[in-house]
C-alpha cells in the first residue's frame, strides 16, 4: 500500500510535466505523453487530476491544445461510464473539481481551430453538469464584453444539452447584465414639468 501511494505520488509530481509534452512537434512523443496522462487519470483518479490539466488548456501550442482537450474530453466520457455502469464507481465530483477548467475552457470556445472549441464544448457541458449554470454564468460575465459575444452561442448550445429550461434564463442574464437599472433619468414630461 505504501508502495502504491509512493508511485500516486510520483505520477502525481510528474504529470505537470507530461502534460506540457502535448504540445511536442514529435507525434510520438505526444502520443506518448498522452497515454502516461490517460494511466494518470486512471491512477490517480479524475478528482486529483482535473484541476492540473486547468493550466495546459491554456498552452499557445496548437497541437498541445488539440491533445489535451481530446484528453480530458475522454476522460470525463470514461467517467460517465464508471459511474453509469460499475459496480465500485469512482466518487462523485464536486464544483471544487471543475472550477479551475471554466475559464481556460471559455477562452477555448473562441480557438481558431474547430476541433479545439467542439472539445471544449463538449468539456464543458460536464462541466456545467457538476458546477452548475451559475459557476458558469459568473465566468462568462468576467470576461470583456467582446468575448462574451463571441462564446454566447456556445454556452447556450451546451445549455441546451443540461437544461434546455433554463437557456431563456441564460439569454435574459447575458443580454442584461449590463444594463444599469439603478438609475434611470425621468421621462421626458416630467423634466419640463420639474423645470
Amino acid at each position: 500500500d505504501a508502495a502504491g501511494s509512493n508511485g500516486r505520488t510520483g505520477i502525481k509530481f510528474v504529470l505537470p510535466f507530461v502534460l506540457n509534452l502535448l504540445g511536442d512537434q514529435k507525434q510520438q512523443l505526444r502520443d506518448e505523453a498522452t497515454y502516461f496522462c490517460q494511466v494518470a487519470f486512471q491512477t490517480l483518479g479524475i478528482e486529483q487530476v482535473l484541476p492540473l490539466v486547468a493550466k495546459p488548456l491554456g498552452n499557445e501550442a496548437q497541437f498541445a491544445r488539440l491533445s489535451i482537450v481530446g484528453l480530458v474530453e475522454s476522460v470525463f466520457e470514461q467517467y460517465i461510464q464508471s459511474q453509469e455502469q460499475s459496480t465500485n464507481p469512482p466518487p462523485q465530483l464536486a464544483p471544487r473539481h471543475v472550477q479551475p477548467l471554466i475559464a481556460p475552457l471559455l477562452k477555448l470556445l473562441m480557438d481558431r481551430l474547430g476541433d479545439v472549441r467542439q472539445g471544449a464544448e463538449h468539456i464543458l457541458i460536464y462541466v456545467i453538469h457538476v458546477a452548475g449554470i451559475d459557476m458558469v454564468q459568473k465566468a462568462v460575465m468576467d470576461l470583456r464584453q467582446q468575448d462574451q459575444q463571441q462564446v454566447r452561442s456556445s454556452v447556450e448550445r451546451c445549455l441546451q444539452q443540461v437544461a434546455p429550461q433554463q437557456l431563456q434564463q441564460q439569454r435574459d442574464f447575458m443580454e442584461n447584465d449590463d444594463i444599469d437599472t439603478s438609475y434611470a433619468p425621468p421621462p421626458p414630461q416630467q423634466q419640463q414639468q420639474q423645470q
